[in-house]
Order: C-alpha cells, then structure tokens, then sequence
C-alpha cells in the first residue's frame, strides 16, 4: 500500500491507549521492553543467571532448612543467611524461572502515552508503516528513529511469526512507503535560508504535499531583501504586495512602526549598541544577582563593561578594590 493509501487507512480508524483486553475480557500484559539477547552485556547477564542457578543447586542438595545447616551454607559460600534461606526455599520452577530476565518496571517516557496504541494496531494486522503514521498523527513529537525502533521491538516480542512478512514486505514497498518526519526548527531553516546552500528529499517532498512552505518562503525573501535595501520605496511594494494575503496582520504591524522601519533601512545608524549593552546587563542579571545581591551586580557588570577597554588591567583593578 503506498503513501496516499496508508494515510487514507489511518484517517478511518481509531485506536486509544487503554490497555489491551482479550476475549474473555481480561487485560492483556504484553512484553514492550527491548533488548538485544546478541549484545555482550545481555550475554553476560544471560551466563550469571547460569551460574546462580547452578550455586542454588548446590545449596539445595548440600543443605537442609535447619539452623545448623543454614549457618554451614553462610560460612562455605560466604553468603548472607537470609539469602541461603531464600535460596532452599525456592522451588524448581523458579528456579528454572531465572532462564529469563526480570522484567523491572519501566520509567515513564514519551512513548507511554502510545504503547497500548501501538499493541492494538501491531494485533490487528497494520503493518509498522501504518502505526508509525497513525502515531505522529496523533501527537508524538519524539524521534521517528525511535518511534520506528520501538514498533519493530514490540512486534518483534509478541507478534514473531509477523516479522519475517515485514522483512520481506519493506524490500517490496521500500520505494513506495515513505513517511516523512521533521521539526519546526528544520523547516523553518529551510524557509529562511536565503542561500538555498542544501535541500533535502524529505523537504522537496513535504513542500510538494504542502504548498504552503514555498509561499512561506518566497515571503520571507521578499521581506529580507526589502529590509536589507537601501532603498525605503522596496519595504512600501512588499506591503502593497501582501497587505491583502494571510499576511496582512504582519503588514499591518508594520505600517503602525513605518517611520522607524525607513529609518533602519535608509541610515547608517541604529540601536544596536544601545540594545548590545542592554543584554548584557539582563545576561548578568540573571546569572548573578539573585544569589549575590546588588553590591556584586555593580561590580559584576563594572569589570564586564570596563575589560572591552584598551587600557583595562586587571591586577590594578584588584589592588584598588583590596585598598
């Protein structure tokens, strides 16, 4: 199925995250860790589970229930008593539980709020692509990396026979099925980038499904080149130019403030200084004075003013504060 006809499907559908319930109306408990049983740490927890097995082993055939005897385990394996105890109490089947890892509760992550979303769909036959869309359509904002990673862990846990179908079918429609995922930050990079230095594919592909990016940016060149002329007639065509369009509150702001607006475009002189130092200051501020008070803040923001000078020196300035 291509992309149009995924986003068609998970337009239709609705899936929440309330847990998983089976035919007989009981909540499902599904496995949502993952793990990598070929990595050499989980190899290693693998052959020390081995080695525990094999010492409560021991201590079973070895060792009775009795003081005496708990007090002998203690002083040949070098092991607290109340472990010894727990270790002849425990029966075969758990002991043969220590095969697998303990899975410990989860901290909270972003992907909590879609984990059961995720399950349902998996179960219900919708391939990774499907979930992956359905997901960012309703509210993820993480990594499409991870979100994709995840998908394949919990189908991967539950769903096995599945994953091989998912291998061959994403060599199939690797070319068809796409998603495409990107920050606000990156789009708004690409709109202003005068330069047009590098675009990429999932750009040029989301700016084909939303026309709108394209409008965006020939605005925004159009205002960058009227703000950086020397000439104040260029700003007056720019507003003529969009005071009717979407952009018409954007316009109207600035005919509020149009004298300064000519005058930034038509002189050499601004506020920049004044505006520099005014940073400056807060930037101090809020680093500093809440915690030193207002005697270090003056002195704070003297020494930061007074190094800019060609003839500041430091050592004199010390001296003169211990005198």
């Amino acid at each position: 199925m291509g992309t149009n006809s995924i986003y068609d499907v998970v337009n239709k559908v609705h899936y929440d995250n309330i847990p998983p319930t089976g035919k007989d109306g009981g909540v499902i408990i599904f496995d949502n860790k993952r793990r990598n049983p070929n990595s050499s740490m989980y190899k290693k927890y693998a052959l020390n589970r081995k080695h525990k097995q094999e010492l409560i082993k021991t201590i079973q055939s070895k060792f009775s229930l009795s003081p005496s005897s708990i007090k002998a385990a203690t002083i040949e394996f070098k092991l607290n008593p109340v472990t010894i105890q727990k270790y002849l109490n425990m029966s075969l089947r758990q002991i043969d539980d220590l095969d697998h890892p303990i899975y410990y509760k989860k901290r909270k992550t972003i992907m909590d709020d879609y984990i059961n979303i995720i399950y349902k769909m998996l179960r219900d036959g919708f391939p990774n692509l499907a979930v992956q869309t359905y997901v960012f359509s309703n509210g993820y904002r993480g990594s499409k990396e991870s979100l994709k990673d995840y998908i394949h862990d919990v189908k991967k846990n539950n769903f096995p026979e599945s994953v091989l179908d998912e291998r061959i079918s994403s060599k199939e429609h690797k070319s068809k099925d796409t998603i495409i995922s990107m920050s606000r930050k990156k789009i708004l990079n690409y709109i202003t980038d005068i330069n047009m230095k590098t675009i990429s594919n999932d750009f040029m592909i989301m700016q084909s499904k939303y026309p709108i990016l394209m409008k965006l940016r020939y605005v925004y060149i159009d205002f960058y080149r009227a703000l950086m002329s020397d000439n104040t007639k260029d700003m007056d065509i720019f507003l003529s130019k969009y005071e009717n369009t979407i952009m018409h509150g954007f316009c109207k702001h600035i005919k509020k403030d149009i004298a300064p607006v000519h005058n930034a475009i038509s002189q050499e002189i601004s506020s920049g200084f004044v505006e520099g130092n005014n940073n400056k200051l807060k930037l101090i501020k809020h680093t500093l004075y809440g915690r030193s008070g207002i005697v270090n803040l003056y002195k704070k923001s003297y020494l930061a003013f007074q190094a800019t000078l060609k003839d500041f020196d430091l050592s004199s300035l010390l001296a003169n504060n211990q005198t």
